[in-house]
């Protein structure tokens, strides 16, 4: 019973990811006539964000007005993660380090957006972004607002069981950081791999 039960979570698992790389996948429509990137798609044109309603680590309302007045990368994932979300958060330090160190004019900010919301209360994200870069900000919410925000970026997600217990599970999540303009609209996707470097400088050649 236990190999058939750890079978059927792989094969969830793996089709999950599957589906959301589908979701993920620049058509040829977005990539026709763009300016080539290293790691970067930019949406030709921007799609404003329809209203949703989050709170951030420190007990503040996040809206879709907090991401209007300077860029945003939004990266998804939860703080039990075991690689993917830590790695997304250590690159996204890095490359916070090299544009500040290239003194690049654009502000910004780097916003952690949980997809857990069951275990990730305000508290434990408060412990855990911060660790990663001091003024990265940890965001998250009730399921049905989650989804008013996920579902307008193409991003998905599943809960895999891992286990017998309660609360033993993982989340099967798309990769992908999403970079908002000043403008509060989705305007270009970083895709996985991540390297520090290459978001770095095209987000310069973007936002410039």
């Amino acid at each position: 019973m236990r190999i058939g039960y750890a079978v059927i979570a792989a094969v969830a698992l793996a089709a999950g990811f599957i589906f959301s790389q589908m979701l993920l996948e620049p058509s040829p429509e977005v990539l026709s006539g763009q300016p080539s990137f290293s790691v970067a798609t930019v949406i030709p044109e921007p799609r404003p964000l329809t209203p949703f309603e989050l709170q951030d680590h420190r007990g503040r309302p996040f809206s879709s007005a907090s991401l209007e007045g300077r860029w945003s990368f939004l990266v998804f994932g939860y703080t039990h993660c075991p690689d993917i979300c830590p790695t997304a958060l250590m690159t996204l330090s890095r490359m916070d380090e090299r544009l500040k160190q290239q003194r690049v004019a654009a502000d910004y900010q780097v916003v952690f957006v949980s997809i857990d919301p069951e275990r990730d209360s305000r508290q434990r994200l408060a412990q855990y972004v911060p660790y990663f870069n001091s003024e990265f900000l940890g965001v998250r919410g009730e399921q049905a607002e989650l989804t008013r925000l996920t579902t307008q970026l193409g991003v998905v997600y599943l809960k895999v069981q891992a286990g017998r217990a309660e609360g033993d599970y993982l989340m099967d999540h798309s990769a992908a950081i999403v970079l908002i303009d000043p403008q509060g609209r989705y305007h270009a996707v970083f895709s996985a791999p991540h390297k520090a470097e290459a978001i770095a400088e095209d987000f310069r050649r973007i936002s410039s």
